[in-house]
């Protein structure tokens, strides 16, 4: 695990169970997806790159997007064009950080707003 990573799984509870679950969730999706080889990998990337338009008529639920201006997996635009496409979205750049930074901020932010 980064040193990153491995900071915030060692924070106390209930942040460094959110992320240990969230690590743990994401090996499961990765395992599924290549359960029967590459197909399901292929099935996720076509639809990460499909138009997002439909998403106006499907995603009804308050979305709060926090990408990193360093991102080089998504970069901001695509997070600029997400939040004008859902309907209930805030966007909250985070200019110094790439991807995995941005994750580290929303998981705290997720934390601390269950907290309250």
């Amino acid at each position: 695990m980064g040193g990153a990573k491995r900071r915030v799984a060692l924070r106390p509870e209930p942040c460094g169970l959110i992320f240990r679950t969230l690590l743990r969730t994401m090996e499961g999706i990765l395992n599924q997806c290549f359960a029967n080889g590459s197909a399901g990998y292929r099935r996720e990337i076509l639809a990460y790159v499909e138009p997002w338009s439909s998403l106006q008529t499907r995603v009804k639920t308050p979305t709060v997007i926090w990408p990193g201006g360093h991102d080089s997996w998504t970069p901001p635009i695509m997070s600029e064009r997400l939040a004008t496409l859902l309907p209930n979205a805030e966007r909250h750049l985070l200019p110094e950080l790439g991807h995995y930074g941005a994750l580290q901020h929303a998981l705290h932010a997720i934390c601390a707003y269950q907290q309250r």
